[in-house]
C-alpha cells in the first residue's frame, strides 16, 4: 500500500520501501504453515520406526479384512446348509463396509473430540506432550471400536433370521435400545458432545436394522406361502386313484394273533 503513488509517501521513500518490502515476502514465505509441536513426540531412538510400523499393521488389518472374511466364509460354507448360506452371504458382504463406515466416523468425529477433550483437560496444570506411541494407539482403539460397534445391524439381523427376535420385539424395546445406544457411547472417550455424537448414528444403525429384518421376515413368508401351496398339488398327484386296468390294493385286517404278536412276542407262547 506505501509503494503505492497515491499513499502519501514520496517517491524518494517509495523507492527506499521496495527492497524492504521484497525481503520482507521472502521471510513471510519461509515461515512453515504448521507449528512443530503439533506433531507426536517420540522418546527413544527406534520410537519413530517402530510406531510407524505399528500404524502400517493397524491398517493393513483393516484393509485385509474383506478377505479375511472371504477365507472364513470359505472354510464354514461346507458346513451350511442352503438357507444359512442364503442368510449368510449378505451379512459378510455388509461387514466390511459397516466396519469401514464406523472407522470413518470414528476418524473424522469421535476422535478430533476425544483427543481435544483429553488434551485440554487441566492443562494447566501440565505440560501437555503427545507421546507418538501411546497417541496412535488410542486412535487405533477408537477406530476399531467404532468399526466394531457398526456391526449391530449385522448381529440383529442374524438374531432376526435365527428367530431368537422378531422386528415386533424390538420395536416394542426402543426405549431400551435408546439406553443401550448411550450406554455404548459413554464407554467411548469424550465429553458430552461427543457421546451424543456417538448416541445418534448407533440409533439410526438400530432403527434401519428392524426395516432390513421386517423386509426379510416379509420376503421368507412370502416364499414359504409359495412352497406351501405348491405341496398339495403334488401330494394329490402322489395319492391318485390307480389307472385304468389295474386293480387297486386291497388291506386284510389283521387277526387277533397277529396283533397280540406284534404287540409282544411273549403273549404267543
Amino acid at each position: 500500500m506505501l509503494t503505492r503513488p497515491g499513499s502519501g509517501v514520496s517517491a524518494q521513500a517509495r523507492a527506499q520501501l521496495l527492497p524492504v518490502i521484497g525481503s520482507l515476502r521472502a521471510d513471510v514465505a519461509k515461515i512453515p504453515r504448521t507449528t512443530p509441536g503439533d506433531n507426536p513426540v517420540t522418546l527413544g531412538v527406534g520410537e519413530p520406526f517402530t510406531t510407524t510400523l505399528t500404524v502400517a499393521l493397524y491398517f493393513a488389518a483393516v484393509f485385509a479384512l474383506p478377505l479375511i472374511l472371504y477365507q472364513l466364509y470359505g472354510f464354514v460354507l461346507p458346513g451350511l446348509t442352503p438357507s444359512e448360506r442364503r442368510t449368510a452371504l449378505p451379512l459378510l458382504i455388509a461387514v466390511p463396509f459397516l466396519f469401514a463406515a464406523g472407522a470413518l466416523f470414528g476418524y473424522f468425529v469421535v476422535l478430533p473430540a476425544a483427543v481435544r477433550f483429553f488434551v485440554n483437560f487441566n492443562s494447566s496444570e501440565f505440560n501437555v506432550l503427545v507421546q507418538a506411541s501411546q497417541f496412535y494407539k488410542f486412535a487405533s482403539t477408537i477406530l476399531i471400536a467404532m468399526g466394531l460397534v457398526f456391526q449391530v445391524p449385522v448381529v440383529i439381523i442374524a438374531a432376526a433370521r435365527l428367530g431368537l427376535v422378531t422386528p415386533r420385539q424390538l420395536r416394542r424395546n426402543r426405549r431400551y435400545a435408546i439406553v443401550a445406544c448411550a450406554a455404548v457411547a459413554a464407554f467411548l472417550p469424550g465429553d458430552l458432545i461427543t457421546m451424543l455424537l456417538a448416541t445418534v448414528p448407533l440409533y439410526l444403525l438400530y432403527e434401519a436394522s428392524i426395516l432390513i429384518a421386517a423386509f426379510v421376515g416379509r420376503h421368507d413368508a412370502s416364499d414359504s406361502s409359495d412352497a406351501g401351496a405348491a405341496a398339495p398339488a403334488s401330494g394329490e398327484h402322489a395319492m391318485a386313484a390307480p389307472s385304468a386296468g389295474q386293480p387297486e390294493p386291497t388291506v386284510s385286517e389283521p387277526s387277533v394273533q397277529q396283533i397280540i404278536d406284534h404287540t409282544d412276542s411273549d403273549l404267543s407262547s
